[in-house]
């Protein structure tokens, strides 16, 4: 289905009641796993089911109520419902801008080719993944300054900023001016930082195959085969870094790979740019009108060669360190044991200062 007919935040289900925590949470898991990429998907990344699978893949260690409040997928159209992975696909809240979602980091090379050059250049398609990274880097910080809230000075758990009895709104925007329990809002900026990284590896060429039965061109990129995280997604280690001594880093990675590229997608806004839609003519696509030919693993290319799985599997590893990263940089950011007792108020329904010593 073309982007720019059905808009990454629509739904495809009926709205429905809302449903008990336990019951909530095993409806999110039942979709992941019987998420299957669909020809005429609408343009939800990997879709609602699979960032579920992916990030309670990551996060083994939540209890139910966290987990679900961190990773809840598709649950109707109720957007009060949607975990803090669903945030980016919130239109209301972001605007559908390219850095969200890793989009348009397109690029083929002129040896790929018949006559003529790529419509954008490689710099461009640099540029473009950068401003995903660097907005991953932001909400990485953002979510370490929220997590200040969790626990005193004294080192004892504030309850009222873990609370979980109701849902957390997740519906700051860019502002910041609709702040939520501490909770909540880490678990917001997460979210966002995630969304992104786990949109990459479903809408770039990372850890795919290309159709061998077809020449490579714009609707059958190469594709790298990569069965590692991409390493120009060092959170931590870029927010504690300059901005212009990562970007140096993360471009130097990224020109390791010159057939890197991510796809265009045509409801969204150029760049920072909400006015102006993307314009996707003979470009590699997020995915055409038939689903079909672009990088997207709810298009056709998920077939090929296990592509939806490899990209599902590299998402999830890469989610379980970005965690890692995380939890290392509160330990690091909140010495004499706050960090610590920060972690497990985020990952325990009810924590209290006797169940996280």
């Amino acid at each position: 289905m073309n982007a720019s007919s059905a808009p990454r935040f629509a739904m495809t289900r009926p709205a429905r009641h809302r449903r008990p925590w336990r019951t909530r949470t095993a409806l999110a898991i039942t979709a992941a796993l019987a998420y299957i990429p669909a020809v005429a998907a609408p343009a939800h990344a990997f879709g609602p089911g699979t960032h579920t699978k992916i990030t309670e893949g990551a996060l083994p260690d939540f209890q139910a109520k966290s987990l679900e409040a961190m990773a809840a997928g598709d649950l109707g159209v109720n957007k009060e419902a949607w975990g803090a992975i669903r945030g980016s696909d919130r239109g209301d809240y972001y605007p559908n801008q390219t850095r969200y979602h890793c989009d348009d980091a397109d690029y083929l090379a002129a040896g790929y080719l018949k006559g003529g050059q790529y419509p954008r250049t490689r710099q461009q398609a640099t540029a473009e993944l950068l401003a995903c990274v660097q907005t991953a880097v932001e909400e990485f910080h953002a979510a370490v300054a929220a997590a200040d809230k969790l626990v005193g000075s004294k080192g004892n758990i504030n309850t009222k900023e873990v609370d979980l009895s109701s849902w957390c709104k997740y519906n700051d925007k860019p502002d910041g001016k609709e702040p939520d329990r501490a909770k909540c809002e880490v678990f917001e900026h997460l979210g966002r930082a995630w969304h992104g990284i786990e949109d990459f590896y479903s809408h770039s060429n990372w850890t795919d195959h290309a159709n061998p039965n077809q020449p490579i061109s714009v609707t059958n990129p190469p594709g790298l085969q990569k069965t590692a995280p991409a390493p120009f997604f060092t959170l931590r280690a870029y927010n504690n870094q300059s901005t212009a001594t990562w970007e140096a880093e993360a471009t130097k990675e990224m020109d390791k790979t010159p057939d890197l590229a991510t796809g265009c997608a045509h409801d969204e806004y150029e760049h920072d740019d909400q006015k102006h839609h993307n314009d996707c003519t003979g470009r590699i696509n997020h995915y055409d009108v038939n689903g079909k030919g672009g990088l997207s693993k709810e298009g056709s290319r998920a077939d090929t060669g296990g592509n939806g799985k490899h990209a599902e599997s590299v998402a999830t590893d890469d989610i379980k360190r970005q965690w890692k990263d995380f939890q290392d940089e509160l330990r690091a950011k909140y010495p004499h044991g706050r960090g610590e007792k920060m972690i497990c108020a985020l990952t325990h329904d009810a924590p209290t200062d006797a169940t996280c010593k």
